[in-house]
Formats: structure tokens, C-alpha cells, sequence
């Protein structure tokens, strides 16, 4: 209750805030920690419980609260009221052994409809926040090329340097012929899956001019586990033949869903990210909840949601390879959407048609992210990392940013494959998970770099 005022105070500019006598660094840092405070308090007691702390303040936000303190009080009486409502139906609900269901898991269940709904409703439209592009387009020649080589290092070492039964080493020609049937269909499906997924992370982006959007976001990734688990439960016995079909139908179904959802905000970039967090938030819960009940279908999806490359076979990683170079050649045709979409609601008087535009390339990275998905599962942490790291090195151009997030995640998930399969051999780490432990430092490592030498000046 004393953070009221000072709260109000961050809504106007910072400058004017300093002018009026506050700190607007001391009103953070007391929000974030009085935040981190109460996010100890409630996972000491009950554990992680998930969704409401996205959920509870949208949903009072659309239904009028409008100060700090409406926000506050009515987020907490909207939270309180959906984790209650949530307990109350899954307390009646066990599974087939008799364990009861995860309340801090299932908030979803309830709370992303009722999101979904409201978002849909809602007289208030969001504002378009998309900051401005930047004009430049020059990229030094040298940043892709670096990342080429780095490409072709790291698939030197995974497919000659590895661990074997007593010692490193490098493997002769004579092991070649074993070892390539082995490690090359991983190569290929670790390569793919980090290029699609950097490639649909710029494409979201650029769309929605949001740096931190990332194919999680938009629901695509966890619609496309969501195909994936309705086609294991309907067909079980019918192997992984049309895996990547119900994938690809689940990843598409959710973005027709999220734009459905958002057309009467026109398609506004803030509302399709809102309407895809909760539709994301919605089909984990679903998958997990699946998981959970069917220890058949949990054996499947397991290494779909931890993203292992163990299982892919040749055939299947050839053909993903190759639809990889197929959609990442036909980015060069949405180039000029992609340079004009950053400016917003100033692009739609240059001639372009937002909606259309908007549409075309979400669905070029719902394609993307669900052959990802099949690889390496919603783990997507990558499709955030890699347009960040190009962005770092100086790439602006769009098709440069795109081509160059592209090369370096495909570098970050060969290497993250090479490690999983021999940093603890001859036990198999999930590619997914090791790529997001390498992944972390490279974005967090540039931001505390930056602060230092702002503080060194």
C-alpha cells in the first residue's frame, strides 16, 4: 500500500519523475523486491504456482482497473478467486492411480480461457509499442562469415571428436562408416531445429517489434506439443509416421486461433502476444496433464518436451534439413514486410497491408516453430537467444539479422547436441536443456558487460 503513489509515478516519463523529486530507480528496486518477497513466501509454502501472476492483472485490467491501486487490489482478489476456483475443481478430480492432480500446474485450465475470452472483448486497445526500426541496413561482411566458420568448427568436432569407450578422440576414416549413420542424423536435426527457431524468432519479432518475443509466445510451440499429444492418445499404436503432420496441424491451429482472437484489436502486435501466452499456458497444462495420467503417452512426449535428438532417424532428419533450407530461402520474399512491419501503423500509409503482411509471416513461423517442435520440443529458449546474439554483433539489415540469428543458433545446438552426448557418456543429456545452460550466459553475459562499462563512465 505505500508503493500506491510511487508506483503511479513510473507511468510519466522518467525525466519528469526525477523532476519531481523521486527516485524512479529506488521505486523499482522496492517493487522487485517486495515482488521477489512474495514469490518466496507463497513457493516455500505451496510450491510454483503458474499463470497467475499473468493472468490475475490482465483480467483486472480488463475489467477497469485502471490506477495502481485498483490493479493491485483487484489483481489480488482475481487471483485469489481463480487459484480457489482451480483448487475446488481439480480437489474432486484424481488420476487413474489415485494421485491427486497439481493445482499450481492446471491455473491455466481455468484462468487461460477465461483470458483468451476477455482479451477478445475488451474495449481497451492496446497501444502499438513497437519501437523504431533501425534505418540503418549496413552489416559488416565479416559478422556472417564468422558465424559460417563457427558453423563449420562446431560440425567438425561433433561429427570427429567425441568421447569413446576409454578416452577422447578423433575418430579415423575407419570409423567414419560406423559413426556417421550415428551422429549425423543428430547433426542435421540440431542444425534445423536452431535455424528454424531463430528464423520464426525474428520473423515474431519484426512482426510485433517486441525484442523479447520469442515462438513460446505466440502458442505456436505449445500447440504444436498439443497436435503431437492428441495423435499419441488417439492413435498409439501407429508409430511416429505422421508426428511431424500433427505437429505442424497443432502449430498452425494455435496461430488461427491466436489471429482469430485478435482481429477485432486489427491484429494489434501486444494483444497477439497476450493471446498467445495464455494459449500457450493452456496447452502446456493440457500436455502435462496427459502426461501425468497416461504413463504410455508420457514415454513419448518426454523427450518431445525436454527436446532429445536420441530418437530422430535419418530419413526424417534428411527431410527436415531440407525443408529447412526450403523456408529459410523463402524469407527473402517477405523482405520488404520485414523492413516496413517495425514501424506499425506507419507502414500501413507506405502502401502495406498490415493484417495481410502480419498474417503471412506468423505463419511462415508457425511452420517453422512446428518442425522445430518436433526436434527439440517448446523448449525455444533458442529462438530468443539467437536474433538477440545477432542483434549484439552489429547485424541490422533484416534478412542479415534473420540469416545470421539463424547460423549462430544452429552453431549453439550442435554444440549443445555434441555436449549431451558426451559430457556425461555414455548417459545422453536432452538437447534442449543443455542448449538453454549455454544459452543463458551468452544473453546475460552482454547486458552485465553493458552496465559495467555504464558504470565505468
Amino acid at each position: 500500500m505505500l508503493l500506491f503513489r510511487p508506483l503511479e509515478l513510473l507511468q510519466l516519463p522518467e525525466t519528469m519523475v526525477n523532476s519531481l523529486g523521486a527516485s524512479p530507480l529506488r521505486i523499482r528496486a522496492a517493487a522487485v523486491l517486495l515482488a521477489l518477497v512474495m514469490s518466496a513466501l507463497i513457493i516455500n509454502a505451496v510450491g510454483v504456482i503458474g499463470f497467475i501472476g499473468l493472468a490475475a492483472p490482465h483480467l483486472a485490467r480488463f475489467g477497469g482497473a485502471r490506477t495502481s491501486r485498483q490493479l493491485v487490489l483487484h489483481s489480488a482478489l482475481t487471483g485469489s478467486g481463480l487459484l480457489w476456483f482451480t483448487d475446488l475443481c481439480v480437489s474432486r478430480v484424481s488420476l487413474f492411480n489415485g494421485q491427486l492432480l497439481p493445482v499450481g500446474m492446471l491455473t491455466a485450465l481455468t484462468g487461460g480461457p477465461l483470458l483468451i475470452l476477455l482479451a477478445r472483448f475488451a474495449r481497451q486497445q492496446s497501444l502499438d509499442t513497437a519501437p523504431p526500426p533501425q534505418m540503418s541496413s549496413h552489416t559488416s561482411r565479416w559478422i556472417p562469415w564468422a558465424a559460417v566458420l563457427a558453423l563449420a568448427v562446431s560440425v567438425a568436432i561433433s561429427l570427429f571428436f567425441g568421447h569413446g569407450l576409454t578416452h577422447w578422440h578423433w575418430a579415423h576414416s575407419a570409423e567414419l562408416a560406423h559413426l556417421l549413420p550415428l551422429r549425423l542424423p543428430r547433426l542435421l536435426a540440431a542444425i534445423s531445429a536452431g535455424a528454424l527457431l531463430a528464423g520464426a524468432g525474428v520473423l515474431m519479432q519484426r512482426v510485433s517489434g517486441n525484442p523479447l518475443a520469442s515462438p513460446e509466445v505466440l502458442g505456436i510451440g505449445g500447440g504444436a506439443a498439443m497436435g503431437v499429444t492428441v495423435y499419441i492418445l488417439l492413435f498409439p499404436t501407429h508409430g511416429s509416421t505422421f508426428l511431424l503432420f500433427s505437429s505442424l496441424c497443432g502449430a498452425l491451429i494455435s496461430l488461427l486461433l491466436t489471429m482469430w482472437n485478435s482481429r477485432r484489436s486489427a491484429f494489434n502486435p501486444q494483444r497477439v502476444l497476450l493471446n498467445g501466452v495464455a494459449l500457450n499456458a493452456l496447452c502446456q497444462a493440457a500436455v502435462s496433464m496427459v502426461m501425468l495420467n497416461n504413463l504410455a503417452a508420457s514415454s513419448v512426449l518426454l523427450p518431445l518436451m525436454t527436446g532429445s535428438t536420441y530418437y530422430i532417424s535419418a530419413p526424417l532428419a534428411q527431410w527436415l534439413f531440407i525443408a529447412t533450407l526450403i523456408l529459410l530461402t523463402l524469407t527473402s520474399l517477405f523482405r520488404r514486410w520485414l523492413v516496413l512491419l517495425p514501424l506499425g501503423g506507419v507502414a500501413g500509409s507506405l502502401g502495406l497491408s498490415l493484417p495481410r503482411a502480419r498474417f503471412g509471416v506468423l505463419t511462415l513461423a508457425a511452420l517453422m516453430t512446428g518442425l522445430a517442435t518436433l526436434l527439440v520440443g517448446p523448449v525455444s529458449f533458442i529462438g530468443l537467444l539467437g536474433p538477440h546474439l545477432a542483434r549484439k554483433t552489429g547485424v541490422k539489415g533484416a534478412l542479415a539479422q534473420l540469416y545470421t540469428a539463424a547460423l549462430l543458433s544452429a552453431c549453439i545446438m550442435t554444440l549443445a547436441d555434441w555436449l549431451g552426448r558426451n559430457a556425461l557418456y555414455p548417459r545422453q543429456l536432452p538437447v534442449g536443456l543443455v542448449a538453454s545452460l549455454i544459452g543463458v550466459p551468452l544473453l546475460v553475459w552482454p547486458l552485465i558487460r553493458a552496465k559495467g562499462q555504464r558504470g565505468a563512465e
